[in-house]
């Protein structure tokens, strides 16, 4: 199970046990969470120490089901009271050759009424299952009629964020998360949440406070096996439709071998400084080498060619400063490459292109900057008195 998945239940978990308590299927539970059953079984089982029910078998409870629906007791009042999944009953009944009675059968249809009222429902926020006994459809049947009309089916979930906050890059913000999300985050493979893990806080604070999401829930961790012992901070937005946009503008699912920079249509060319920043603080670094007394600033990415040679292309074009790229950077066994910028004519210009008006960064990166930036200032200060100086004993 992965990080990820093990964070959805444990938010969940409560929850979760009751509706499993209260009878509702494993599939059910497993469909609403975007998980798979497997998962589901082994939390409860294993994690929650839940007793899990036996398979129900159709001789334990013919006789009940044939007397309830005798007295013409509704389906779904029947699985409240037998603890059963509407569809187990449905094929009982369908089992014992039972027709419909006041059309109360999973071959119900809907009128064109229902559909009208349920989506009108389900928008204004009632839940599948207060559908279902409102309109005496099965929970199935009631997801069923939202997907087939392409209505977003919402996760059970404690907390609401901006689900739509990605989809346009339109602000610094976004651009820099979508770039700091393109070096450091996660995208799950049924593209139903999207995961920070760092050990930075500040930058999940920010996507936190930028979505609305309440930063009392980010989870934290301390790993020993880390160097240093670090401490990690974690932060998963579970929502469809945002995995996704970030998937409309990333273009890949695998951001390890196939990741590019992205294009106009997607990144507009007023917030490249932001994404850059962004990439900076997730996959990137900032250095100053010392050498003879004195200091030099070094600003390096790494990242898959593609990706690399697209922030030398905006540095060419729009600052004219020399960058350099390695195409063989570290013993992988995929091509990857790292660009740099050395000096206070190239990394300097560069850093202060990225960071001009900026709202956010990560700030012990911005240190580092400002350090050098005062440094060079100085240094040229000193330097200039001794041209002055030295132009004056000439005369």
């Amino acid at each position: 199970m992965s990080t990820c998945e093990k964070i959805n239940l444990e938010k969940y978990q409560e929850e979760i046990v009751k509706q499993y308590e209260s009878g509702l299927a494993v599939k059910t539970i497993a469909d609403s969470l975007g998980i798979s059953e497997g998962k589901l079984y082994r939390f409860l089982k294993y994690d929650k120490n839940v007793q899990i029910r036996s398979k129900p078998k159709f001789k334990d409870y013919k006789d009940r089901i044939l007397e309830m629906y005798n007295n013409k007791v509704p389906v779904l009042e029947m699985c409240d009271k037998l603890k059963l999944c509407d569809g187990t009953i449905y094929n009982w009944l369908k089992k014992m050759g039972l027709e419909s009675y006041n059309g109360e059968w999973h071959n119900k249809r809907f009128s064109k009424e229902d559909i009208k009222n349920i989506i009108q429902d389900y928008k204004n926020g009632l839940g599948c299952t207060s559908l279902s006994r409102k309109y005496n459809f099965s929970d199935t049947s009631i997801t069923s009629l939202l997907v087939k009309n392409n209505i977003e089916i919402r996760p059970i979930r404690k907390y609401f964020f901006d689900e739509h906050f990605f989809d346009h890059i339109d602000s610094q913000a976004k651009s820099y998360l979508l770039g700091f999300f393109m070096a450091d985050g996660y995208l799950s493979k049924k593209e139903n949440y999207i995961t920070l893990h760092i050990t930075d806080l500040e930058p999940i604070e920010y996507l936190a406070k930028c979505v609305n999401y309440p930063i009392e829930n980010i989870n934290m961790k301390t790993f020993p096996k880390t160097s240093n012992n670090k401490t990690q901070y974690f932060i998963s937005l579970c929502s469809k439709h945002m995995a996704v946009s970030m998937l409309n503008n990333i273009k890949t699912k695998d951001k390890t071998h196939h990741l590019k920079f992205p294009g106009l249509d997607i990144l507009p060319r007023e917030h490249q400084a932001g994404f850059l920043r962004g990439f900076l603080d997730g996959d990137g670094s900032i250095t100053i080498k010392e050498k003879n007394g004195s200091k030099c600033l070094v600003v390096t990415y790494i990242g898959t060619i593609d990706m690399i040679e697209g922030i030398k292309k905006i540095i060419d074009e729009d600052l004219g400063v020399y960058s350099k790229i390695n195409y063989k950077p570290a013993k992988t066994s995929f091509p990857m490459a790292r660009i740099m910028l050395c000096g206070q004519k190239n990394a300097l210009p560069f850093l202060d292109y990225i960071y001009k008006d900026h709202e956010f960064c990560l700030e012990r990166k911005y240190r580092r900057y400002k350090e050098m930036k005062d440094y060079y200032q100085e240094r040229n200060r000193i330097r200039k008195e001794k041209r002055a100086a030295n132009d004056s004993s000439n005369f």
